[in-house]
């Protein structure tokens, strides 16, 4: 089972990230145990100066967003670069726990200011498939 949790962040720049926190959780049936995963699929809008050309970097910082928006990417970690295929991401490789994120364009190899800052909060999955084994 799918679950997703939708929410944005500040807005700057011209760029609006979005994001949706998404976990598969498909636990246990009959004893059998199978995958689960969590996700955060980020969604932004383009500035207005975007080309064909425009590339966007995105980065995440563990924990909380900062108290004032960022004004530069320095303590997070570039986790895509050069992104072109669309003004979306999928980040695969969170855990349990808080995560901030933004999303810089780039133009004829000149990064912008970051965008707004979103956080992403991944919840544990839940149990499973609970069933009643006696009752008296």
């Amino acid at each position: 089972m799918w679950r997703t949790l939708f929410g944005s962040g500040r807005t700057r720049r011209g760029l609006v990230l979005r994001f949706a926190v998404a976990f598969l959780c498909l636990c246990f049936s009959h004893g059998v145990a199978y995958g689960q995963g969590h996700s955060v699929v980020l969604t932004w809008v383009a500035p207005g100066d975007a080309t064909s050309a425009t590339t966007y970097n995105v980065y995440r910082l563990s924990g909380a967003c900062p108290a004032t928006a960022p004004t530069t990417t320095s303590g997070f970690t570039k986790i895509a670069t050069g992104t072109t295929a669309a003004v979306t991401y999928t980040d695969s490789t969170v855990a349990p726990g808080s995560y901030c994120y933004i999303v810089t364009d780039v133009e004829a190899g000149v990064e912008s200011k970051p965008s707004n800052d979103v956080v992403a909060a991944i919840l544990p999955l839940p149990p499973g498939s609970l069933v009643v084994t006696s009752a008296n």
